[in-house]
């Protein structure tokens, strides 16, 4: 067993993060046929964003637990610092490309209505533009909105973090969950 490079772990996590988009999509998709009342459109925003978030907090997770059997085997000396905030940066920056587009979109700097493409590409924010828009034109949606869309994916790098965290600081271990400590 050895450490994962750096690009491998990115792109791991950029898979990781594509699939969060994925899921969110399908959920929102499954509830459409109830999600008139703007309820429904908050939760269903709620559950989009922490299922892309999750599996961004997933691929962290797994390599804490892989740095974690290195270093109980003295194959590694320590962590490396910050590098899943590094990797959760680069990520919030790819994921915020489609949101900046449909920023430019929204000011007319681009001639071409965005808002369709764009919720079929991000699925953490499409109930969000549901919630955040009065209809299917980009005229509709709240010019603030497309800056909401990016915060959502620039909140990334704390997932990656996070989740490299909650294993390596065995605060958030199974055991210490579940069973009351001895004192």
């Amino acid at each position: 067993m050895q450490r994962k490079s750096f690009p491998f772990l990115l792109l791991k996590t950029l898979g990781f993060a594509v699939i969060g988009n994925i899921m969110a999509f399908i959920v929102t998709l499954s509830l459409a046929a109830f999600i008139d009342s703007s309820f429904l459109q908050f939760v269903s925003a709620v559950i989009s964003v922490f299922l892309y978030h999750s599996m961004i907090f997933i691929s962290a997770y797994q390599d804490g637990q892989r740095e974690i059997k290195m270093l109980s085997a003295k194959r590694i000396d320590s962590y490396i610092k910050w590098k899943w905030l590094k990797i959760g940066v680069i990520i919030g920056i790819i994921m915020c490309i489609p949101s900046v587009i449909l920023a430019l979109s929204r000011f007319n700097v681009i001639g071409y209505d965005f808002l369709i493409p764009f919720r079929l590409i991000s699925g953490g924010a499409y109930s969000l533009s549901m919630l955040l828009s009065t209809g299917m034109s980009i005229g509709d949606l709240y010019s603030f909105a497309p800056f909401i869309f990016m915060l959502i994916y620039l909140l990334s790098p704390l997932s990656c973090e996070f989740g490299f965290y909650c294993i390596t600081s065995e605060k958030f271990t199974a055991d210490k969950i579940i069973y009351k400590q001895k004192k």
